[in-house]
């Protein structure tokens, strides 16, 4: 199938997820160097569900900061602005889904802690090879298969069988996925992440996890 079908599939879906108004507002301000610690703690308090989850996080075992992150705003002036936004998204992204349950072919608690798993595997690879921006390239690996989400949700039809085919013959997902379905899990997932108006180096690692060396060449 064509991308354009792809693109025309995804269109015709009313409730294809849109990340929340604060969200987005929040993705755009820590994405401004001009933005302050008190602009993007104001943005998020306006989410009084997404102000706790960012606190539990802050004070998880993950972060373990010895003292106790009490406000937004102390929050982000710890964290720095890419934490903070890689915390609104994942936060975003899963209440998103939480409502789009499974059918038990496609294992959702596997498929979380394998994004995890390659975030924190992304990032300790870009330490190791001196590159700064290392929670970017966290975020590139926690989201780097966010098409299957969308798939499992949307084309669940479709994509029962794509994981039925991929048990039956041991072959690569993204393979079952071109051979029934004509697109794969990064191209449905770097459509939806540019409707999100997520930020471009994010799209291309979704779309292009597949191919890593083009995209080190862009």
């Amino acid at each position: 199938m064509a991308h354009i079908s792809l693109e025309n599939r995804l269109a015709k879906i009313i409730d294809l997820p849109t990340l929340s108004i604060v969200a987005n507002n929040i993705i755009l301000i820590t994405q401004n160097p001009k933005s302050s610690a008190l602009e993007v703690g104001r943005a998020i308090s306006q989410d009084q569900a997404l102000v706790s989850k960012i606190l539990r996080i802050a004070n998880s075992t993950f972060y373990g900061f010895p003292r106790k992150i009490s406000t937004i705003p102390h929050a982000v002036v710890i964290l720095g602005f890419a934490n903070i936004r890689n915390l609104v998204l994942t936060a975003s992204i899963f209440d998103t889904f939480q409502s789009k349950e499974g059918d038990g072919y496609f294992d959702r608690e596997g498929f979380w802690k394998h994004s995890l798993a390659c975030g924190v595997t992304s990032k300790l690879i870009a330490k190791r090879l001196g590159i700064k921006n290392l929670e970017e390239v966290f975020i590139w690996g926690l989201l780097h298969d966010l098409g299957k989400l969308i798939l499992d949700a949307y084309f669940r039809e479709d994509f029962t069988r794509v994981v039925l085919l991929v048990k039956e013959k041991e072959i690569l997902i993204r393979d079952a996925e071109q051979q029934l379905l004509g697109f794969d899990h990064a191209a449905v997932g770097s459509l939806v992440a540019n409707k999100w108006n997520l930020p471009p180096a994010v799209i291309k690692a979704i779309r292009f996890h597949h191919n890593p060396l083009w995209l080190m060449n862009q």
